[in-house]
């Protein structure tokens, strides 16, 4: 490290560090053969020598068809540096300690190889660590499945030594991709010669190699995909970077608009200092913020992040590392128990959805309710068509407008005491939200199954305990989507008035905390696999009226599609009761499934009165038939039940969706029930039916009342 003395001054006058830059930087801003520019030499193959001019740069990008005849490389200073390497075309590799014999067939190189794949819907990668010795086939030492790297992105190696232990670890954007990988004796020569192969042409954008021990080195932290969009259309950027070398005084960043196909600096947005910003102990941190007008090309975005020599004041740039390319949205994250996390991972056998474009999952959740598991499993992918988490994002494109990152979260099998605040769980969401962007808009949360016999009072503590963490963590409120809990096969613990009061539970906080808790999805009738399970379809119905859901929280429609409910009740005659339902958004009702089991119920639960036995209703009576009045009145819609005869001879009770499994209400209590199997198609079922075809079933009639039924004499 040099320093230098202001002229002029007293010779005690403190002098200024001038902090060493990266050893090597290409950003192929100057086109032409890489053969013989500074910096660069290319080694080919003997019997290939003619393709030393065979690698090029143009219009800021690199690369050559030459298949494995040519290399441009650059010889390190040491062994342990870092190589930077922004990705410029799909399957393009970094290659490292590359050396190429007098016999052609003896050559010896390192790789990371970057590929994408999309199988039957399924948006998926790999990130492969990969050698070559003597010339043998390519040999894989190690497989990052699930990876996907994207154009844009910033794909790096490192090398490390620890007592006498060779290291080679990946980080993409930032994030660690996988263990470190043992290369102490893999066969080859450490060369210190890394660049790029001649087989992909513009296989990158840049190319950087610092040795972190003598120069600064930036790594920048930023998996995400989406930049967090605030309530009034302006966005911001949450940006973590590693550093080496002394604690900067500020990091400065640009922002560049590739709308238009080239890089475009955004008006601005040029060498801004971070906001916010503190670094020490090797990490900084700071926000930038863009005004709504600024963003308004809809992008991609990316952001060019540098740190200067002497505080800024020689303006020349001692480092420099790039973002992805991002596009405005918004960032949720599930949390919960099984159906959480099953929700929001669901891979379907066919691609059942439309693929959303501009929208990401990052999956990983902790591997029980006492393990984290490794941070690098938190990995970030495109949703794909195949995926239960599509029909969120479709909903969310499609009524909200907006690009949408989901994170996976929650631990199946826990009830809520083993996912509160200072938990593996609450950890992994936090690991989540740093991956995803670093704020998060909505929560997803369903649980309960595991705490229906939980007291109230310890269930509510424990989550506003949550929410309150996440939302100090979170740096501003977050919204909290409560899906009321399932319905479930009578085989499951806990009885009906116990299912009920945590279905009402979930309804009452949302008017208790109407800031904090929204109503999310009401999930009843869609279809399981096995007692508590949804099967593929059941999730995506799920996340299709999630979307819904999240829609009317944000403000964007009026009903949030959950679902007729009971709105009055008349005894016609000792044998006929006439309902009235509100149809909450629905265009009109219907009544289905009646003639498999020759049931008409429709999810009702009627009596003679309102006592409870063994923690359901005590005597239940069943309709003989039903009637759907022609088209609503206005916003409701009437049925016509009728009974044997004087089944009524004083007051009815009906209560609308009651209990473990309300549309089966003689579930036989084994895994075989046929209605249990599919309740969309077998199960007596009153829904709401909407001019796009969506259909919901009944929902309970839950008020402040504190009664879940309505009455009449």
């Amino acid at each position: 490290m040099s320093t230098v003395n202001y002229f002029g001054f007293d010779p005690n006058a403190p002098s200024v560090a001038l902090i060493a830059g990266p050893e090597f930087r290409d950003d192929f801003t100057t086109s032409g053969n890489l053969n013989g520019r500074p910096g660069w030499f290319i080694e080919t193959r003997p019997t290939f020598s003619g393709q030393a001019n065979a690698l090029s740069s143009a219009n800021g990008k690199a690369g050559g068809t030459t298949g494995s005849a040519a290399f441009a490389l650059h010889t390190a200073s040491v062994e342990t540096v870092r190589v930077q390497f922004k990705v410029g075309a799909y399957g393009a590799a970094l290659h490292h300690h590359v050396n190429i014999a007098a016999v052609d067939a003896e050559r010896d190189w390192l790789n990371i190889n970057v590929s994408t794949t999309v199988s039957s819907g399924l948006q998926t990668g790999t990130i492969t660590f990969a050698k070559v010795v003597n010339g043998a086939s390519l040999s894989n030492i190690a497989i990052l499945q699930q990876w996907r790297a994207e154009l844009g992105d910033t794909l790096e190696s490192d090398f490390t030594e620890v007592a006498g232990v060779k290291y080679w670890t990946c980080y993409l954007n930032g994030q660690q991709a996988g263990a470190p990988v043992d290369i102490t004796s893999w066969g080859g020569a450490f060369t210190k010669k890394h660049g790029i192969i001649g087989n992909i042409a513009s296989s990158t954008d840049s190319f950087q190699i610092t040795d972190p021990a003598t120069q600064v080195a930036l790594r920048l932290f930023m998996p995400g995909r989406t930049i967090y969009r605030n309530s009034d259309g302006s966005v911001t950027w949450r940006i973590k970077v590693y550093y080496t070398g002394p604690d900067p005084d500020a990091l400065y960043a640009t922002v560049y608009d590739l709308s238009t196909g080239s890089e475009v600096a955004v008006s601005g947005l040029t060498d801004v200092a971070l906001s916010s910003f503190a670094a020490a102990s090797g990490t900084a941190t700071g926000t930038l913020t863009a005004t709504s007008s600024q963003v308004s090309s809809g992008g991609p975005f990316f952001v060019r992040v540098t740190r200067k020599r002497l505080s800024a004041l020689l303006g020349a740039n001692t480092s420099v590392v790039d973002g992805p390319y991002q596009t405005v949205g918004e960032i949720d994250i599930a949390n919960g128990q099984s159906l959480a996390v099953a929700a929001f991972s669901q891979t379907l056998t066919t691609a059942t959805y439309s693929q959303p474009t501009n929208c990401w999952h990052l999956e990983g959740v902790p591997t029980n309710g006492s393990t984290l598991g490794a941070s690098y499993t938190r990995r970030l992918r495109p949703v794909s068509g195949n995926t239960s988490t599509a029909a969120l994002a479709n909903v969310v494109k499609t009524v909200s407008s907006v690009n949408l990152t989901i994170a996976s979260g929650g631990v199946s099998g826990t009830a809520i005491a083993v996912r509160g605040a200072g938990s593996v769980c609450q950890a992994a969401l936090k690991e989540s939200i740093d991956r995803a962007g670093g704020r998060i808009h909505f929560v997803h949360h369903v649980d309960g199954q595991s705490d229906v016999t939980t007291a109230q009072a310890s269930y509510i503590a424990a989550l506003q305990a949550i929410y309150d963490d996440l939302d100090a963590y979170n740096g501003t409120p977050v919204k909290v989507l409560l899906h009321p809990i399932a319905s479930c096969w009578k085989n499951s613990t806990g009885n009906d008035e116990q299912w009920q009061d945590m279905r009402r539970l979930h309804w009452k906080l949302t008017q208790d905390y109407p800031s904090r808790y929204f109503l999310g999805a009401f999930t009843l009738d869609c279809q399981h696999f096995d007692s508590l399970h949804f099967n593929g379809d059941g999730y995506g119905v799920m996340n299709t009226r999630a979307g819904w859901a999240r829609a009317k929280a944000r403000g964007d429609v009026a009903n949030d599609r959950n679902g007729p409910s009971l709105y009055s009740v008349t005894r016609v005659d000792a044998q006929t009761v006439y309902c009235v339902y509100d149809l909450n958004g629905a265009d009109s009702l219907e009544l289905v499934n009646t003639a498999y089991a020759s049931e008409y119920h429709g999810g009702m639960s009627f009596s003679t009165a309102a006592t409870k036995s063994g923690g359901t209703i005590a005597t239940k009576l069943y309709p003989t038939g039903a009637t759907v009045d022609a088209s609503p009145t206005g916003t409701r819609q009437g049925i016509t039940f009728t009974f044997a005869a004087n089944t009524f001879p004083g007051t009815v009770y009906a209560w609308g969706a009651y209990g473990k499994n309300p549309f089966n209400p003689n579930d036989n209590n084994t895994n075989t029930d046929p209605i249990n199997l599919d309740l969309a198609n077998k199960a007596s079922m009153i829904r709401g039916v909407y001019s796009d075809g969506m259909k919901v079933a009944l929902r309970p009639r839950f008020t402040t009342d504190s009664l879940d039924y309505l009455s009449a004499a």
